[in-house]
């Protein structure tokens, strides 16, 4: 086996769960692990974790004793250039973390650092819904929210690492807390901020009496998550689809000012988006088709995420193949 057919060693970092992958250039997953990131344990016993499990896929791919590099998703913001994170809103205690230097050091081999949503932009162009678009956005739509950017056939980073960090932006005066800020594109499209809208619509039908599944979850309804709303939604709650319509709505606002900007080709929504793309796209391109020029809105297409749950690993494994000019 030649160098340039090693395989990569793909590590994606969520504010949930962690993957570790054996994957080739040409996005094919050889072999995968998944655990609980818990956050709150901090960063060094989620590396030694993440050590452990490369060894264990190593022993279980014989062909794979040698790796052609090391790449790394992990939610922003974060520096590529200096390898730390810098202060993702979902992960305090990753906050400021040498996460290069601490992966190096157990790993024993280079390792490349890219911000999520842009591997995750990469992959979905690479291998996925975008294969050969100009222009690409990609939405991650899961514990938090942000964008990767394609701008003519080329990753656009920005030279902080901070393009496409819209999770904190508002749209809306008030509503769900994502990002730290209220009423902000994270708050009402990502897992935590769909869930602090059910809630919010759950107390008002309260004083409306109104009945809900998600009363009858044999819990507190105060402490509903995104996959609860989902299953309450697909088996017809009135009150969780209308928590999905108002996500669609809001993702539709601020990517009818995404395609009024760009132009692009085509939006891709990964994670929650892709899930329940049936219940979130359609009043997201109502409003796309409303708000946005007509030949711009004519123009992009709005998808779920192709790879579905590889989006993750391929993103990891697509850090290690096109990392960003800085690290070069």
């Amino acid at each position: 086996m030649s160098d340039s057919t090693f395989p990569f060693l793909g590590i994606d970092i969520g504010g949930t769960k962690i993957s570790v992958c054996l994957g080739t250039s040409e996005g094919k997953i050889l072999d995968r692990e998944r655990f609980p990131t818990n956050p709150a344990h901090g960063p060094d016993p989620a590396c030694d974790k993440i050590a452990n499990v490369a060894s264990l896929l190593l022993e279980r791919n014989p062909d794979c004793q040698k790796i052609a590099g090391v790449g790394v998703s992990a939610p922003g913001p974060l520096s590529s250039r200096a390898g730390h994170f810098i202060n993702p809103p979902n992960m305090p205690t990753w906050h400021g973390f040498s996460i290069v230097q601490a992966l190096e050091s157990r790993l024993g081999h280079p390792v490349r650092l890219m911000n999520d949503a842009n591997a995750s932009a990469l992959a979905e162009w690479r291998f996925g819904a975008g294969k050969g678009a100009e222009t690409l956005v990609f939405f991650t739509m899961s514990t938090g929210m942000g964008a990767g950017l394609i701008i003519g056939g080329r990753l656009h980073e920005g030279p902080d690492d901070m393009a496409g960090e819209v999770g904190h932006l508002p749209v809306s005066p008030d509503g769900p807390v994502g990002f730290s800020r209220r009423g902000s594109l994270e708050g009402f499209c990502s897992g935590p901020g769909l869930a602090q809208l059910a809630v919010l619509k759950l107390t008002q039908a309260i004083h409306t009496e109104e009945d809900s599944k998600l009363f009858h979850l044999g819990k507190d309804y105060r402490l509903v998550n995104a996959e609860d709303v989902g299953a309450a939604a697909v088996n017809g709650d009135r009150i969780a689809r209308d928590v999905f319509r108002e996500v669609g709505e809001k993702l539709g606002m601020f990517s009818s000012w995404i395609v009024d900007v760009l132009n692009p080709d085509i939006i891709v929504v990964g994670t929650i988006g892709r899930i329940h793309a049936d219940l979130i796209l359609p009043p997201a391109r109502e409003e796309i088709n409303r708000a946005c020029h007509p030949a711009s809105a004519s123009r992009v297409r709005l998808v779920p995420a192709k790879l579905e749950a590889e989006t993750g690993d391929l993103a990891a494994i697509c850090a290690a193949l096109e990392p960003s000019e800085k690290q070069q």
